[in-house]
């Protein structure tokens, strides 16, 4: 099979805690968006199956799909996507990649360079520390259904132990594979690779742009203005359960939402019992749909 060819899955969940709950696929860097440096990197890909989101992004090739439970971890995530291609999708291989690879169209290019050899049920990148890039390679399609069959509940199942009986050959790319999983990451990347491109309207979200200092600067002024003792304010609790709102209803539900388990709290409510009423509803909703 030629290299470049067949389906492509781009994971692109997570609850991004490192970087404050953002949504870290949607973070501009070096004038794309991360989410659009993979989709670029999948350009010659058919299918392309997107498991998070969605996103706003217009690229028929998509169909989207998230993991059972939401935020299951990368291998939930990975056996969602394969999953989601029609059962007809024959192809020998398929590529899939993480979402928070900036120099994802060199990375691929990279990996289509090198055989798949007869041998071997895939290869993977390794970065420049020589650390395994689980989500950065070319997969025999048939090899990864079998491990997903063998694992079974993937909820919480580390990339490893999904592919322990898979054979996989390593591909040293260096920094090709380098990911952002902190704001410190991406504002080093953003210095080495400047861009004068200005994110579009869509690109300019708080959330994603600012880093997690000026979170908590912000969290402390206005408790403090409030009357509202900071330490009380469960921040990262928050920032998941309104992510998990704009993920599996529609995103302005999220802040709407926090407003009400703030007036569930002040009637009585604990902010774990009212994220809990909130949880049961996305759930029931998403059983309904």
């Amino acid at each position: 099979m030629i290299a470049g060819a067949g389906p492509a899955i781009i994971v692109a969940g997570g609850r991004a805690r490192r970087l404050g709950g953002a949504d870290k696929p949607m973070v501009p860097v070096a004038g794309r968006r991360l989410i659009e440096h993979a989709l670029d990197a999948a350009a010659a890909r058919r299918p392309v199956v997107l498991v998070g989101g969605p996103f706003e992004i217009d690229d028929e090739r998509i169909s989207w799909t998230r993991e059972e439970p939401p935020f299951g971890g990368p291998a939930a995530a990975l056996i969602a996507g394969l999953n989601a291609l029609e059962p007809d999708v024959a192809a020998e291989e398929v590529l899939v990649l993480a979402a928070d690879l900036p120099d994802a169209v060199r990375l691929v290019r990279l990996l289509d360079a090198e055989p798949l050899p007869a041998d071997v049920d895939g290869i993977v990148a390794t970065d420049a520390a020589g650390r395994t890039q689980w989500l950065a390679g070319r997969y025999r399609l048939a090899a990864l259904r079998r491990a997903a069959r063998a694992v079974g509940d993937a909820d919480g199942v580390s990339m490893r132990e999904l592919l322990s009986h898979v054979r996989l050959r390593t591909v040293p790319v260096g920094d090709a594979a380098a990911d952002l999983d902190t704001w410190e990451a991406i504002e080093e990347y953003r210095r080495a690779h400047p861009t004068t491109a200005e994110p579009t309207t869509d690109q300019k979200d708080d959330t994603m742009t600012e880093s997690p200092s000026d979170l908590e600067t912000w969290v402390l002024g206005a408790a403090t203005e409030l009357g509202v003792d900071p330490g009380e304010v469960p921040t990262g609790l928050l920032l998941d359960v309104t992510r998990e709102i704009a993920h599996e209803v529609v995103r302005p539900a999220g802040p709407v939402t926090t407003f009400l388990i703030g007036l569930a709290v002040g009637r009585g409510s604990t902010v774990d019992e009212a994220v809990a009423a909130v949880r049961a509803l996305i759930a029931a909703r998403g059983s309904a749909d």
